[in-house]
């Protein structure tokens, strides 16, 4: 998958550039044969309300594609509208406090060049090209999971935007919904952002 710095736009189907914007959002980069009405671009949490706003008011179903590291493509749909986070990739080490932010564009070698600069360790995925979101948001079995836990047992918050707003989803408050994360987020709203607790390395 190749990763181009591009400004967050809208692409209608039919486009010049719609299907290099789509194929590019998959690591595989094959053709589905599969084409959503419009891909959204996402730079900011704002791009994601936006998006979800007009989908709603539009009668059009979503799918979401963090890193594209599934081989079925699933984020791949006909119709509807794809939202692309692979630009929020953002990533913010707090090493006193021993936590990072992350966008869920953010990819796990990515993620674990820059902790192992401050001498921090996260369990992130085995492949470097995958999205930290989709990994989370399904658990996330990484490195030394045997021994440290699922990926997703180390998150702190998790900001969700739903149709309104963003609003953040403190897990130690919030057991429910911190059990859901592990593999049902993607059911119930767009996660932009993501902060996790860091152990040593």
């Amino acid at each position: 998958m190749k990763r181009r710095a591009s400004a967050g736009r809208t692409i209608a189907k039919g486009e010049a550039d719609f299907d290099a914007a789509l194929l590019g959002t998959s690591f595989n980069a094959q053709d589905p044969g599969r084409r959503p009405a419009l891909i959204v671009q996402a730079i900011a949490d704002a791009d994601v309300v936006d998006a979800v706003r007009q989908a709603r008011d539009q009668g059009l179903t979503i799918g979401i594609c963090s890193g594209g590291h599934s081989w079925a493509q699933n984020h791949i749909r006909d119709g509807g509208m794809l939202i692309d986070l692979s630009r929020l990739d953002s990533i913010v080490i707090d090493p006193a406090q021993r936590t990072a932010t992350i966008g869920p564009g953010c990819l796990a070698g990515d993620l674990n060049a820059a902790l192992v600069k401050h001498k921090l360790f996260f369990p992130v995925a085995h492949a470097y090209t995958v999205g930290m979101g989709g990994f989370l948001l399904q658990g996330g079995f990484g490195w030394n999971s045997r021994a440290s836990g699922l990926a997703c047992q180390s998150v702190i918050v998790f900001t969700a935007s739903p149709i309104d707003r963003p609003c953040a989803v403190r897990t130690s408050t919030c057991r429910s919904l911190a059990t859901i994360s592990s593999g049902l987020w993607c059911f119930l709203a767009i996660v932009p952002s993501i902060q996790m607790v860091l152990g040593p390395t």
